[in-house]
């Protein structure tokens, strides 16, 4: 079943990554995110805005430790957005998430908007850890790659009113000399997720 999405509005999906004891996603950078996208929401609300987690609600919660209540305080607030829509990780692919969108933005250097970049789809990487080093935000730094969520949300609305596009400044060829794992298959899936959904 299709999110419920306004007819007409442009949709930009945000893809979290896992909170792992080991810190490979603290807990205060994952919701700083999630108080990102619920800002994005309030001011955008003309704006479909998903949120595709890595992990389903129950892993997250047994996750969060002493920060459960402001996180079940911050799902609250996303959740009263009239213009968001949770996609339950189990239920959708990221393909499917990617084909319905405008925009998407992963949390740090991850796969979800690499995978886009490589469909040929806008995708943005939200990166507040210091990952200077990895070569998207050497070179990319406020183009594709934001620390800044005040950048962030300029260049998401650039995109949605065309006057920016990812392909002007990155090539496919491009994109996978910097992907370590590509997929090939991700463009085919996407079609076919694309030909479907368009026929809801």
């Amino acid at each position: 079943q299709v999110p419920t999405l306004k007819r007409g509005n442009k949709t930009v999906v945000f893809f979290d990554n896992n909170v792992t004891s080991d810190g490979r996603l603290p807990i205060y950078r994952f919701l700083k995110f999630l108080e990102m996208l619920q800002e994005f929401c309030e001011k955008n609300k003309q704006v479909n805005v998903l949120l595709k987690p890595k992990d389903e609600e129950e892993t997250v919660l047994k996750n969060m430790q002493d920060s459960l209540d402001q996180y079940k305080m911050i799902r609250k607030g996303i959740s009263g957005c009239d213009n968001f829509n949770y996609l339950y990780p189990l239920r959708w692919s990221i393909e499917e998430a990617i084909a319905m969108s405008d925009v998407c933005v992963s949390i740090g250097m991850s796969s979800p908007s690499t995978i886009a970049l490589i469909c040929g789809r806008n995708a943005l990487y939200f990166e507040d850890a210091g990952n200077i080093h990895h070569p998207f935000a050497e070179k990319y730094k406020n183009v594709l790659v934001f620390e800044d969520k005040e950048l962030l949300f300029e260049q998401i609305g650039n995109i949605l009113n065309g006057r920016f596009n990812c392909r002007n400044v990155m090539s496919e060829r491009e994109i996978r000399e910097y992907d370590a794992f590509d997929d090939d298959n991700a463009l085919e899936r996407l079609k076919d997720n694309l030909f479907e959904l368009t026929k809801e």
